[in-house]
């Protein structure tokens, strides 16, 4: 995962602003122009959560 890159987040799409060598990340949610702090670890890419969606 990289900047710019849209992650789900706790059922969110997001899109990544910042990575920390830490392995956190500042994540903006959609719509209410929040930023967030996540773990890397708890984020998935977008399109692996919409494909699980179909099955």
């Amino acid at each position: 995962m990289k900047i710019g890159d849209h992650v789900m987040y706790k059922g969110e799409n997001c899109e990544i602003l910042f990575i920390y060598k830490s392995g956190y990340c500042e994540l903006k949610k959609p719509f209410l122009h929040q930023i967030v702090l996540a773990h890397m670890s708890e984020l998935e890419p977008a399109g692996e959560e919409e494909a699980r969606l179909q099955k």
